[in-house]
């Protein structure tokens, strides 16, 4: 299954009945998938990978703050998907240990 390369993202705050999103974006500008946000104590839907190639990973509002600051602080970042009911991921490459935040 794909893993692809975040290399940019976009704030998306709706209004009325529509949750959170961060659209993340790979190579050339191309969408590759939204992480949504779901209130707390609700059951999260499947993650799901549509037809178009994208996919959506479901996460609690909760998590907001740490995805978001994954997406603007870390570098490389990607979207990693195993399938529907398997575990899918924002996550960081391999990063050597100690190296800190550089104070």
């Amino acid at each position: 299954m794909p893993t692809l390369q975040i290399h940019s993202y976009r704030i998306f705050f709706s209004s009325n009945t529509f949750n959170p999103r961060l659209w993340l974006y790979g190579a050339e500008n191309k969408i590759i998938g939204q992480l949504v946000f779901h209130p707390e104590g609700t059951v999260l839907p499947a993650d799901i990978a549509r037809s178009n190639g994208t996919y959506d990973l479901m996460y609690h509002l909760s998590e907001y703050p740490m995805l978001l600051d994954m997406l603007r602080n870390e570098s490389p970042v990607f979207l990693a998907f195993n399938g529907v009911g398997w575990e899918n991921a924002v996550t960081t490459a391999n990063e050597p240990t100690g190296e800190g935040e550089g104070v």
